[in-house]
Formats: structure tokens, C-alpha cells, sequence
């Protein structure tokens, strides 16, 4: 419970891809070149919200609301019903994990006061509702988050040494929780995911973590949240090695065979791509492109009227080894006046892609 990693700042969001540097330097010195020199018009999208963030919105009112009124068995029963029910949206993502998301997450950059209020709640509830596995979940996830909290974002040489020790502290904590919570005859794929993100501070072997994956695969086979906690484990630039995750990405996909495999292919893709790790995911990493697409045209087919997923794959076809803007082209033209723009993160960065993509 002692081995300690940094966390790995990539391109920020905001940082001009490799695409466009070129375009735009030969623009700068040649301003003479009219291919290049114009943009195209200004095209201002209407922004439209996705389902997940509408039901994370609906949940979170919800739920907070429950958590400061002390109505327990309320709580559990939405727990419950997001759990029974395995809606899973686009990207990946279960309403269950929402749920957690709402009552645990505070933010890493949260003010002090904010987590410390948090934790309050959380504690009651778990010291009173002593035999379902929800509150304990939710308590282990946000002492979790809270030693994130201490530690920042930073490297680890640049981390305060004295934010070590309540960092290992809540972390211990956090173990203790989950571990107790092990023995209860409920069982939640959301305590793997805890679990999970737990070791991503206190370490652990690499027997131990593959065996509690496996565990929760077994259990849960469809909560695609595990995938993508084992896909940011298996970073190198946490306790994988380069071209590890592509691997496993790979490899489970086969393993689920068919279109279900992939587009588990896809969402891990889009999970990377959404994280920010690389600046462009497809060249930076061993991605097969054309599984990608493939999956992507499943969800699609399966999502026909998300917004979303056509908004993903658009923003993610402009790193295609080949014929990439042809392709965010076509796709920015099917997308029309509405966009998600919880892909391009800003305004400003969806321009960008869209005047790369529909420029001579």
C-alpha cells in the first residue's frame, strides 16, 4: 500500500493538434496562398445536450437531495434501480455510474470545505445503513477522490511531501471499507470500479489486480466501466507497458467477438480519446483504425439518433491515418447545425476541426 505513480498531464485540451500545424505555419509566412489563407465561414452549431449528461444532471439533483434529507432508503433504491436496471449509454458509460459520480465525486480542485461537507454526508449515511453495499461504495470512491484531492495532478517528484501522508491515510481507509464491504451477500459491479481506482494510489501486484477484473467480469460481463479502469491501469505511463493497453482493448473485444466486440473496441477508443492521454490517439498508439470505424458505425446503428456518438466519431476521424478530412467532412455535413460540444470541450476547438475539415 506504499508504491506511489504520477499522473501523466497530456496535450491540453486547448493545444493545436498536429494536423493543422502545418496548414497554419505555411499560412502565417505565406499569406499570399489563397488556398490557405482563407478559412471557411464561420458555422456556429447548436450546442445539444446528450442523454448521459441530462440523466448525470437528473441524478445528481436527485441524489444530493436524498443524501442532505438523511432518506437512505431512498438513495438505495435509486442506487438499486440504476443497478437492475444496466442502462448503458453511448460512450460506455452505466446510469450506475452516474449515480456514483453524483454522491462521490467532489473534484480534485473542489475547495477543501466542499469534500470535508461531502464526506459528512457520506460518513452518516454509511455509519447507519450498515448492511447495504451502496453507502460503502460510495464512501470508498470519494476517500479515494479525496486523496487525489491532497495529491493533485502533478508528477510525484513535484508532489508536496507532506501531502503524502493523508493521502496514504484515506487511501488506507478506503481499503479497509472496500474490503469489509467484500463479505456482504450484495454485490455491486461499482466496488470493483472503487476498487480499481483505489490501487491506481496504494499499488498492488499485478496477480492481485488482473484476478479482482476478472472477479467483477465475471459477475457484471457487460459494465464496461471495468474495461476502462483496466485500460488506464495499463497505461505505460502508470504499471503497463507500451502497447499493453491496445492489447487488452484488442483482446477483449475478440473475446466478445462480433459487433458487441466492437464496440467495446470503439468506446475503450473513445474513453482514451475523451481522457486526453494522447494528443492524437491513433498515431500515438498501436489503435487498428478500421476496427475503430467498425464499431463506431455499430453504435451508431445502435444509438441512430445520438448526437453524441456521431459528434465523437466526427471529432476522432480527423486522426485517421488516411483520408481523415474527407471523413470529418462528410460527418461534420451529417451532424448539420447541431453538435455535442462536450466532445471538442470549446467552442473555439470545434471551429478549428470544422474549418480543417471543409478547407481546400
Amino acid at each position: 500500500m506504499t508504491q506511489f505513480r504520477p499522473v501523466f498531464c497530456s496535450r491540453k485540451p486547448g493545444m493545436p493538434s498536429s494536423r493543422n500545424g502545418l496548414c497554419f505555419f505555411i499560412a502565417l509566412i505565406c499569406p499570399c496562398l489563397p488556398a490557405l489563407a482563407q478559412a471557411p465561414p464561420q458555422f456556429t452549431p447548436v450546442s445539444v445536450e446528450n442523454e448521459s449528461s441530462h440523466a448525470k444532471a437528473t441524478i445528481e439533483k436527485r441524489a444530493l437531495a436524498l443524501l442532505s434529507a438523511q432518506k437512505y432508503s431512498e438513495l438505495d433504491a435509486l442506487a438499486e434501480n440504476s443497478r437492475k436496471s444496466r442502462v448503458c449509454f453511448e460512450d460506455g458509460t452505466w446510469k450506475l455510474n452516474l449515480f456514483y459520480q453524483a454522491v462521490s465525486d467532489v473534484g480534485t480542485e473542489a475547495p477543501e470545505n466542499d469534500w470535508e461537507t461531502r464526506l459528512t454526508l457520506l460518513r452518516r449515511w454509511f455509519e447507519e445503513d450498515t448492511e447495504c453495499i451502496t453507502p460503502r461504495v460510495a464512501m470508498a470512491r470519494a476517500l479515494v477522490g479525496y486523496a487525489w484531492h491532497a495529491r493533485g495532478n502533478d508528477w510525484a517528484p513535484e508532489v508536496p511531501k507532506d501531502a503524502w501522508n493523508p493521502v496514504l491515510e484515506r487511501v488506507k481507509e478506503a481499503y479497509r471499507i472496500l474490503e469489509a464491504a467484500r463479505a456482504l451477500p450484495e454485490k455491486c459491479p461499482g466496488w470493483y470500479s472503487a476498487w480499481m481506482k483505489m490501487v491506481m494510489l496504494a499499488g498492488t501486484s499485478r496477480e492481485e489486480y488482473d484476478q479482482v477484473f476478472e472477479e467483477g467480469l465475471k459477475s457484471f460481463p457487460s459494465y464496461t466501466p471495468l474495461y476502462f479502469s483496466k485500460t488506464w491501469y495499463l497505461l505505460d505511463r502508470w504499471y503497463g507497458k507500451r502497447g499493453e493497453w491496445e492489447s487488452f482493448a484488442a483482446n477483449s473485444a475478440n473475446t466478445l467477438g462480433g459487433e458487441e466486440g466492437d464496440i467495446l473496441y470503439a468506446q475503450i477508443v473513445w474513453y482514451v480519446h475523451d481522457s486526453r492521454f494522447f494528443g492524437n490517439p491513433i498515431k500515438e498508439s498501436a489503435v487498428e483504425w478500421p476496427r475503430v470505424q467498425r464499431g463506431f458505425e455499430a453504435i451508431r446503428r445502435r444509438y441512430p439518433n445520438s448526437i453524441f456518438a456521431l459528434s465523437e466519431y466526427c471529432a476522432i476521424s480527423g486522426f485517421a491515418p488516411t483520408n481523415a478530412r474527407q471523413r470529418m467532412r462528410s460527418l461534420f455535413a451529417e451532424i448539420g447545425n447541431r453538435a455535442d460540444l462536450r466532445v471538442w470541450r470549446t467552442m473555439e476547438l470545434f471551429q478549428r476541426d470544422h474549418d480543417w475539415a471543409c478547407s481546400n
